[in-house]
């Protein structure tokens, strides 16, 4: 079976023949982007075309009105004036001659990929279907819509292919009002909307859009609508209803079909949006829905308005509905306040219909009002919709390359290879080395060599996944007392004891894994997966296939399952699993026990402040806020690489007896307490453990707190994040995320222009530290001619001295004159240890991290504003009066004034209404703070500022909105030139 494509050019042939800014979003393009992106990416070409057709007017009726059909039968004989007489009967949305002939493709499109799915001759599809569908309401057309292409294809599936429960899935960012009135007394349809409602003044601007209307009747609880309350919802905010209200419903529900109105105005850029969602987020979401109804997911094409991210949203769900994982999921914190606060009001609305959400809370009385907001927003008002498609811009998602196998098998050899699969076994077995290594440590004595060849395969298939060579691996059998961890880091999460048994076991571990292991797993983006199918596990099969279906949507798909000897039986599901067939429907689930309930709930609200995607009300939101800096200074102490990988180098690591232990103890306390070390230094013991004569740096505890210092991560830090926010990027803490050379890698790649032969991928410490001798020779290479000292090494990088990151990071900011301003004269003390006839010497150095800016940037040419400032102070006022000349000539066509430079332009709200009058566009209030009060919201004015001014085609500017709020005037006059310079001929 493959994945459907349903597409016809014909549909494209309607548009808007008069002036209406309300329906002038609505194009043919829409739907060509899609294909044509499709077509150039290669997916097309994998899925199974399906011719479209047009619908009958029997199937048009299983939804709309036979008195509005005949009204809309006669459009095609309508002149122009006819046509806009018809359309001001409805709300936003227009006729063309051609719209009922392409309405009835649209439904027949569907309605084919329906056929296909449900008879079993494809797994999944998508039909890109125009004019959209799911505003249309029995007797009107509405919000582009003619006729209601989903809940037709819903009411037609339950009538021609026995469905018993459909549900419908609509991520368009507009309330799918028209099937909500269909179905809200039917508990046979299930229809889930999330939407932009802003309290009722975004449009549809309809009081029943609201999270507390959940259907009528005997479908009370069956519609769920989850409201965004302000704009800008992301990553974090998308998988939280996921998690936390969809999915829990959705298998409790038991749907026989899934239907997606897949909208995508509710991804980035796109002018009706106004969300902050990456394309890439479709994957995970499409994932989530895969393994419900046994696969049987149709997706529908409704709206997206930004043709660039509508393309590249497509991409990713087609990608992902023909089976490929995933990549790895971008920009996930925790979901904001304001999302928190609907997930809250719609589980805690429907606790009494749904099992899964017995234990939500009470409905909130308070609401999470937006910042700002300046009017109705929705198709009548854009609500700066042009400003934004200016203003923002996101990395085009990565490609998802497929590796040459998907899934390979360790199997004896008596046992055959599953279908698709590939039998895996090394040209190579183990040597001597490792051999001895993997019995003495891991193995014992009386085990034989097919444990020990065992144990080499699992490393062996590891690497090829490291190079994306494989995607799954599946060893069998495997011994489960000695296969402990393949990763360099890992999370480790058992429900093995927490559930009780029986049908609570499936409900209790099924909800659990929603609700809690998901959640953990997209938070902490691991680098692989580790399934374990453990000796009597009891776990239903088609339970423990969800499992597996669903955790492939981390780690970019690299799954590495384990399945012991006496399991033979579940080896061919499994690897079917992980060839992308979708697990068996669990159908609808009970309600899980009270026991399981208590466990889960009490686990999650342990866990929830640390891991923010657990949360479920915003209390936990705001309580968030006040302990991340506790999170992320637990996180800065995670161990040290003790992977399995790491110990078969021919290094094998040691296991500590407790005297050694205790030795290794009290060898780092008399250090600290040695007289040349003052007492309140700590040191761990780990770091007392030395060859003779050996030496070791580490960072004073209190130069830590030093202010300059931390300054000086932040800008490291900020510009590193700059450089590589198209790699997708995002580095929080240079000990924990530079110590492996990926990132380094990354960046000195993207200043030096050039590529080096390294690994992607690399887990073990030996890979890792094979990976820094690389990217530091070649730093090295390029940076000691011109005089740089080298303080830094491939051991003291990657054994995380913070004190080396920083002197590499800022060799490598000067020399490639990086737009950033480094704080002046910052040292730090540095605790250095050395071993001297087994002894331990301490002592405190001072090092200075950097010195004057003039100085550091003595190779190269100061600018103007240097030599002004330091040599021709007299001048400056004749400087400061042309820069004011010039920015009141703009800024007075909004009656607006200044007369000091430093100060009016230090809460970056002139900079942002500047930039807007030279680019010619307006700039959306709530894109920035018009009265800011706190350093922090004037920060976010001026970067927000400097980000136009990327978006107009200048360069980032060399100051730092720190600067600029803190009243520097230098950096004031630095920005302000720049912008005289492109601009000074600008009326």
């Amino acid at each position: 079976m493959g994945t459907a494509l349903v597409y016809d050019d014909e549909m494209t042939k309607y548009k808007l023949l008069w002036v209406d800014p309300v329906c002038e979003l609505e194009v043919p393009e829409r739907l060509q982007v899609s294909h044509q992106a499709l077509v150039r990416s290669g997916l097309a070409g994998r899925c199974v075309p399906v011719p479209v057709r047009e619908a009958t007017d029997e199937e048009v009726l299983l939804v709309h009105s036979a008195e509005y059909l005949e009204g809309v039968k006669k459009t095609p004989f309508m002149d122009l004036e006819d046509l806009m007489a018809f359309t001001q009967q409805y709300g936003d949305v227009y006729f063309h001659p051609n719209i009922y002939h392409c309405a009835k493709l649209a439904i027949g499109a569907t309605l084919q990929l329906v056929d296909r799915v449900m008879t079993g001759k494809v797994r999944n599809g998508m039909a890109l279907v125009r004019p959209p569908g799911h505003h249309s309401q029995t007797s009107q057309a509405n919000g582009f819509c003619v006729f209601n292409n989903v809940a037709i294809a819903a009411q037609y599936a339950k009538k021609h292919h026995g469905a018993k429960r459909v549900l419908i899935v609509d991520w368009d960012i507009h309330h799918g009002q028209g099937i909500q009135y269909c179905f809200e007394d039917d508990p046979s349809v299930l229809y889930f909307s999330w939407h932009r409602y802003e309290h009722q003044s975004f449009w549809p601007n309809l009081r029943e859009s609201d999270f507390d209307s959940v259907g009528s009747g005997k479908g009370a609880g069956f519609n769920i609508n989850v409201p965004w309350n302000q704009v800008g919802m992301g990553n974090s905010d998308y998988l939280a209803v996921f998690f936390h209200v969809l999915l829990p419903v959705a298998y409790e529900f038991g749907p026989d079909l899934v239907l997606i109105s897949a909208g995508f105005d509710s991804a980035i850029g796109d002018p009706e949006g106004h969300m902050c969602a990456t394309p890439d987020i479709f994957a995970h979401l499409t994932h989530l829905l895969m393994n419900l109804a046994g696969g049987k997911v149709c997706a529908v094409l409704e709206g997206g308005y930004n043709l660039t991210s509508l393309a590249q949203s497509v991409c990713q769900t087609v990608q992902t509905l023909l089976g490929d994982p995933p990549p790895h999921p971008a920009n996930l914190g925790g979901p904001c306040e304001s999302a928190l606060e609907s997930v809250h009001s719609a589980r805690s609305v429907h606790k009494k219909y749904w099992s899964c959400l017995q234990h939500a809370g009470e409905p909130s009385t308070k609401t999470c009002r937006p910042a700002q907001q300046d009017g109705p927003q929705g198709p009548q008002s854009n609500g700066g919709g042009e400003a934004q498609k200016e203003a923002i811009a996101w990395p085009e998602p990565l490609q998802r390359v497929a590796p040459s196998v998907r899934t390979a098998l360790v199997l004896p050899d008596a046992v055959p290879c599953a279908d698709g699969c590939e039998r895996f076994s090394p040209a190579e077995g183990p040597d001597s080395m490792a051999t001895a290594g993997l019995r003495k440590h891991f193995l014992k004595e009386s085990e034989d060599g097919v444990n020990v060849k065992l144990l080499y395969n699992i490393t062996a298939l590891v690497g090829k996944m490291e190079k994306n060579e494989v995607w799954h691996c599946l060893p069998f059998p495997f011994v489960p007392s000695y296969v402990l961890c393949v990763c360099s880091k890992h999370l480790h999460i058992n429900f093995n004891h927490t559930l009780t048994y029986g049908c609570g076991d499936t409900v209790g571990l099924m909800q659990a894994a929603l609700g809690l292991l998901l959640p953990l797993g997209y938070q902490y983006a691991p680098g692989l997966v580790l399934l374990v199918r453990p000796p009597g596990c009891r776990a239903r099969e088609d339970l423990w296939l969800q499992l597996t279906g669903l955790l492939q949507g981390l780690a970019a798909g690299h799954t590495l399952v384990l399945v012991q000897e006496n399991e033979t039986a579940s080896v061919g599901i499994t690897a079917s699993c992980l060839l992308g067939n979708a697990a068996p429907s669990l159908g609808s689930l009970a309600a899980p026990g009270p026991e399981d309930v208590e466990s889960f709930e009490r686990l999650r609200l342990r866990l929830q402040t640390d891991w923010p995607l657990l949360q479920t009300t915003e209390t936990w939101g705001r309580q968030r806020l006040r302990k991340m800096s506790a999170a992320a200074a637990r996180g800065a102490r995670m161990k040290k690489d003790e992977s399995f990988l790491g110990k078969l180098g021919g290094t094998l690591g040691r296991r500590k007896k407790s005297k050694e232990v205790s030795d290794l103890h009290e060898e780092g306390k008399n250090a600290i307490n040695a007289p040349l070390l003052p007492s309140t230094i700590e040191i761990h013991p780990e770091d007392t453990l030395m060859e003779e004569n050996a030496e070791r740096v580490m960072l004073d505890p209190t130069s830590r707190e030093n202010l300059k210092f931390k300054d000086l991560l932040k800008v490291l830090i900020d510009w590193i994040n700059s450089e590589l926010e198209e790699e997708r990027i995002i580095v929080k803490d240079l000990e924990e995320d530079c110590y492996d050379g990926q990132v380094l890698q990354k960046l000195f790649e993207k200043l030096w222009g050039k590529k080096l032969n390294v690994a992607e991928v690399t887990q073990s410490e030996i890979v890792q530290k094979q990976k820094l001798q690389t990217v530091l020779e070649a730093v090295n290479l390029l940076l000691q001619p011109h005089g740089w000292p080298i303080e830094w090494s491939v051991d003291s990088i990657h054994s995380k001295n913070l004190v080396a990151i920083v002197f590499l990071l800022v060799s490598l900011a000067m020399h490639f004159q990086a737009p950033i301003r480094l704080p002046e004269h910052v040292s730090v003390q540095v605790v250095v240890v050395k071993k001297r006839d087994g002894l331990l010497q301490t002592g405190l150095v001072t090092k200075e991290l950097t010195t004057t800016t003039e100085m550091m940037l003595g190779r190269f040419e100061r600018d103007a504003f240097d030599t002004l400032l330091d040599h021709a102070p007299d001048k400056l006022n004749v400087v400061k009066t042309s820069l004011i000349t010039f920015v009141n000539k703009h800024l007075n066509k909004l009656n607006l004034e200044v007369t000091e430079l430093e100060s009016q332009f230090a809460d970056g709200v002139y900079l942002v209404l500047l930039m807007g009058l030279l680019e010619d566009y307006f700039v959306p209030l709530y894109n920035f703070f018009l009265t800011p009060e706190s350093f922090e919201q004037k920060v976010h004015n001026v970067a927000f500022a400097f980000e136009l001014m990327q978006d107009g085609g200048l360069k980032k500017p060399k100051a730092r909105p720190e600067d600029v709020v803190n009243l520097n005037l230098k950096s004031t006059l630095r920005v302000l030139y720049n912008l005289f310079t492109n601009y000074k001929n600008s009326d």
